[in-house]
Order: structure tokens, then C-alpha cells, then sequence
């Protein structure tokens, strides 16, 4: 009796922490695209704590409930074999690197090594940064799969994100045809002539705009196959009230028209890359599944829709990005940065760590000490380089595990879902396989975006694609039915007991581990302007060795050293020549 009347408090008290759990993440996913993309500064600092809350109330739910449950995904292994190469980066640190920069001056400045074996990162700050935002797209991914298990609840998330999707598309042009910015008045740079909205980068927006419209685009599917009850576009029912339920039904087809509009006058290449590359996955997918076939009439009127909106505003703006001359930069970054490969050949320059060593790879044609570039301009690249052999290989062998999972097993029922043994796993239920054909787009759409650019490094666009992946995996692993919902996966799990010391301990453990992130998450976004300190310049040199411009502003500092120790002027102007 003590044990079954313990339960029912625990599970009272846990569902309220839950609820929170998926408030919190909402606002997590729909905060960065709200605060121009939360790359940077507190932004950034407010989107990890979100994300931070939100894993803590499930935690905490879950000691409450006195069981700890893990929804296990093709993900797991691969997610944790990338931290622990990252650990790995951090715990080998810099020392070669370091040792060069700080080296005894000597008649000749030491050159750069050619190449570094023993070297786990560049810049340890840099990759320790890079990991939290890593760690935090992997949390979004575990809260969506953990958390979302009702059909209402998937279906309301999805709401969610594209009803905020359409109206920050909406006043973005509104924004953008008013040619003044008072609505995104936080908004940093000038207005361009491509439309941003909410973002300093139109390219990133467009980017977080064809992710909704691909998820969109599912969501549709799914409301209106022929096996989920509902009825025809092309015929509206007599009834009143069912009139009102099929339109509202169908709205979100105009919030994924209007979204489709702002995403053209971004006049992005990348997105259009992306949507071709999502479009015709999401056809091809459309076309293999039985009782959605007639979606594809409403993806072609959609996508005529979106033709029409191009020429209206006329294709010469779009043709004219193709004729720029910014795609012969972009390629010579992409083969200047090669050359990194070789020179850390083991574990990369360390995640995130690309923009403090590319000056040292940076062709006279690119303007290096006057053009600045902290991103490779292709995520794919910058991945490679920055992670190494082992990296490249883990990130190939997740993207083989999630499309075995997920297309393979799943959506064509060919091979065995890696999570299951069921041999049963290919999905019927037009909801299910509506909402995993959006989300998989929105994620293909980000993976072709990020060929050519850097939007998975811009928290908007990274964790709306790691939420579009748990989509995909919560509507491929879920059998809704009308008496509820069952997992196809293994959950693994662990009783706490019935007594209070095991959940309380385990509760404690959660908050004390929060606190101990909450410094080192806020620590960025409150540090202070560069040392100028002799002392101070060489910790942060030994932080960053490969970074030019510390160098220089040492070496001036030890030449105004000069000036106020005269006996030692001749040691440290041989310092600052070094």
C-alpha cells in the first residue's frame, strides 16, 4: 500500500514538470529566430538556458515519477562517440601549438609547423564554447523525442512552429515593403535589399523559412490524407461547423505560402538549393506512399504558388546573385581551407576552432589582416576539418543510421529498424508518415543548405533542425491510436524506489549539475573587452596561439613596455619581434 499511494503523488506532481518541460522547449526553439538567430552574446546565452530549464524539468518530472526513462534512437551511440572525440580534443588541448607561439625569442621568428600530429585544439575556449552549442542541438533533439509522445502533442508542436513561422514571415514583409525597420527594431546592421526579417543574415533566415515550409508541407499531407477523416480540398462540407473544421484545417497552408514568399525575396541561392534538394525528397516520398499520393496536387499548387510570387516580383534580383562574383571568393576559401586537412591530420583544429587558424591558411587574394572569415561558408567542410578522419567518419555513419531508421525501416519498410525488433515497422498511418516526410525535408533542407554556407552553426537554424529530426523520429516510433500511444522502440528505464532519499538525491543531482553549466553558459555572453596587459595577452595567446592579431597587439604591448623599463628594452623588443 505505502508503495502504491506513493505513485500516484509522485506522478501528480511530475505532470506539471513535463507540461513545463514542453513549454520551455517551444520557447527554446521559437527564442533564437525571435532575437535575429542567437549566435552570439546573450541571445545565445538565453537560448542554452532554455534549453537547460527544459532538461531539468524533465529530469526532475522523472525523479518525481520515481522511474528515469530513455527513449532509445539511432542517434545514441553516435551522439555520444562525437562528445567524447570532442573531450577528447579539449583533454590534449593545444601544447605544441602553444609551445611555438610562446617560445624564447630567437635571431630568426620561428615559423608555423607544417604540421601538427599531437594536437587536439586549436583554440580550447573555442571548443569548449562549440560543444555546449553542440550539446545543446542534442538536448532539443532528446527533449522532442523524451517528451513528445501524445499525438496531441506532437500535433500541437508542430502548430506551434509554423504558426510562429507564418507570422514572423508575415511582418517580415511587412517590414521589408516598408523599406524602414521599426518592426525588428533590435534587429542589428542596415536594411538590405534582400529581406532578413528578424535576422542579420537573409541567407540564415531563408533557411529557418524552407525548414518550416518542408515541415509545413507534412503537416498538410498529413491533415489531409484520405485515412486520417478528413475531407477533400476541392470540396467544402455543408455544415457549417465542419466548414469552420476543414478551414481551419487548411489554414496553415496560407502560412506556408506567405513563408514561401519571404523565403524568395530573401533572393537566397543556398535555400533555393535546399528547397529543390527537400522538394524533391518530399516527392518522391509522396509518391511511394499509398493514401498520400493526392498530396502531391496540393505540393504542386503550392509550388506554383511559389513560381508565381518569382516572377511577380521578377527573377532579375535572383538571376543577378547568381552573376556575383561572391561564389569566386567562396570557392577559393573552400580550397585554401583543404590544405587544413593535411596539416591536422588527427583530430582537426579542434570544433569550432576553423575561424582562429584559418588566417594562417588565407591566399593574398582573399585580403588576410583585412577581411575576417570565422566560418568556411559549408558546414560540411568546416565539420571535416575540425573534427578529423574520426569526426567526418561518426557524422557519415549517424546520417547512414537515421536514414536506415527512419527512410529504410520505417517509411519503405526495407531492413530492420536499429532500435527495435520488430520486423514490423513501416508506417501506414498517413499522420505519422505525413508529419516524417516534412521534418526529414526540413533536415535534408538544412544539410543542403549547409553545403554551401554556415546555417547549422546559427542556433535558429540548428535547433529547429535538431527539433525536426526528433519530429521525424517521435512520428516514425509511435504507433497514435485512439487508446493511446505506443513506442516501437526500446525505452530504457530505472526505478528509483518508492522511498524519497533515491528520487530526492537524484533531483538534487539534476539541479546541482545545472548549476555547475549556468556559469560557463553565461560566462561568454558577460565577458569583458580584450586584456591589454602584457600578462594577460599571453594567457589569452595560450588559449589561442594561432591567432595573428593576438601576436600583434602582444608585440605592442611589449614595445610600450619599452618605454617604462629602459634597462630592459633591448630583451623586450626581441620578445615582440618573436
Amino acid at each position: 500500500m505505502p508503495t502504491t499511494a506513493a505513485t500516484p503523488r509522485g506522478d501528480g506532481r511530475a505532470a506539471p514538470l513535463g507540461s513545463a518541460g514542453i513549454l520551455l522547449l517551444s520557447v527554446a526553439l521559437l527564442w533564437p529566430a525571435v532575437s535575429g538567430g542567437a549566435h552570439v552574446g546573450w541571445p545565445l546565452a538565453a537560448t542554452q538556458l532554455l534549453v537547460l530549464a527544459a532538461l531539468l524539468a524533465w529530469t526532475l518530472g522523472m525523479a518525481l515519477r520515481g522511474r528515469l526513462e530513455w527513449r532509445r534512437t539511432a542517434l545514441d551511440l553516435p551522439l555520444g562517440l562525437l562528445v567524447l572525440l570532442v573531450l577528447l580534443q579539449l583533454a590534449i588541448g593545444n601544447g605544441p601549438l602553444r609551445d611555438w607561439a610562446l617560445q624564447p625569442p630567437g635571431p630568426e621568428p620561428a615559423a608555423l609547423p607544417s604540421r601538427f600530429l599531437a594536437l587536439g585544439t586549436v583554440s580550447p575556449a573555442q571548443t569548449g564554447r562549440s560543444l555546449l552549442l553542440f550539446l545543446t542541438y542534442a538536448g532539443v533533439y532528446a527533449l522532442v523525442v523524451n517528451l513528445v509522445k501524445r499525438r496531441r502533442d506532437l500535433d500541437r508542436l508542430v502548430r506551434v512552429l509554423l504558426l510562429a513561422g507564418s507570422v514572423l514571415a508575415f511582418l517580415s514583409l511587412v517590414d521589408y515593403l516598408s523599406r524602414d525597420a521599426w518592426l525588428f527594431w533590435w534587429r542589428q546592421g542596415p536594411a538590405g535589399p534582400r529581406l532578413s526579417g528578424p535576422f542579420v543574415n537573409p541567407d540564415h533566415w531563408a533557411a529557418w523559412l524552407v525548414m518550416l515550409i518542408c515541415l509545413g508541407l507534412g503537416y498538410l499531407a498529413a491533415r489531409s490524407a484520405r485515412g486520417s477523416g478528413s475531407s477533400s480540398p476541392a470540396s467544402l462540407p455543408p455544415s457549417p461547423s465542419a466548414r469552420e473544421t476543414a478551414l481551419r484545417r487548411y489554414l496553415p497552408a496560407f502560412g506556408v505560402a506567405v513563408m514561401a514568399l519571404a523565403a524568395v525575396l530573401t533572393l537566397s541561392r543556398g535555400a533555393l538549393l535546399a528547397a529543390l534538394v527537400a522538394g524533391l525528397l518530399l516527392l518522391r516520398g509522396l509518391t511511394r506512399v499509398r493514401g498520400l499520393r493526392w498530396s502531391l496536387v496540393l505540393t504542386a499548387a503550392l509550388s506554383a504558388v511559389t513560381l508565381g510570387y518569382a516572377l511577380w516580383i521578377g527573377i532579375e534580383p535572383l538571376l543577378a546573385r547568381f552573376g556575383t562574383s561572391d561564389h569566386l571568393s567562396r570557392w577559393a576559401q573552400w580550397r585554401s581551407s583543404l590544405p587544413m586537412l593535411v596539416s591536422f591530420p588527427v583530430l582537426g583544429v579542434g570544433l569550432g576552432a576553423y575561424k582562429d587558424v584559418y588566417f594562417r591558411f588565407q591566399p593574398p587574394a582573399l585580403l588576410p589582416g583585412r577581411v575576417y572569415f570565422p566560418y568556411a561558408h559549408s558546414d560540411l567542410l568546416q565539420l571535416a576539418i575540425e573534427t578529423g578522419p574520426a569526426g567526418a567518419a561518426l557524422f557519415l555513419w549517424a546520417g547512414w543510421r537515421v536514414a536506415r531508421d527512419l527512410v529504410g525501416a520505417h517509411l519503405f519498410g526495407r531492413g530492420r529498424c536499429p532500435v527495435t525488433r520488430d520486423d514490423r515497422t513501416q508506417r501506414s498511418d498517413p499522420f505519422s508518415v505525413g508529419i516524417l516526410l516534412g521534418s526529414l525535408g526540413a533536415v535534408a533542407a538544412l544539410l543542403a543548405h549547409s553545403a554551401v554556407d554556415f546555417s547549422a552553426r546559427i542556433p535558429a537554424d540548428g535547433v529547429l533542425g535538431a527539433a525536426c529530426l526528433g519530429i521525424a523520429t517521435v512520428a516514425a516510433h509511435t504507433r497514435f491510436g485512439s487508446s493511446g500511444a505506443r513506442s516501437l522502440d526500446a525505452t530504457r528505464s530505472r526505478s528509483l524506489g518508492a522511498g524519497i532519499l533515491a528520487r530526492s538525491a537524484t533531483g538534487a543531482a539534476a539541479i546541482a549539475l545545472a548549476a555547475v553549466l549556468v556559469p560557463l553558459i553565461v560566462e561568454p555572453a558577460t565577458a569583458r573587452s580584450a586584456a591589454a596587459t602584457v600578462e594577460e595577452l599571453t594567457r589569452a595567446l595560450a588559449s589561442t596561439p594561432s591567432d595573428p592579431y593576438l601576436h600583434e597587439r602582444l608585440a605592442w604591448a611589449l614595445e610600450l613596455e619599452t618605454t617604462g623599463e629602459p634597462a630592459r628594452a633591448g630583451e623586450q623588443r626581441r620578445a615582440a619581434l618573436a
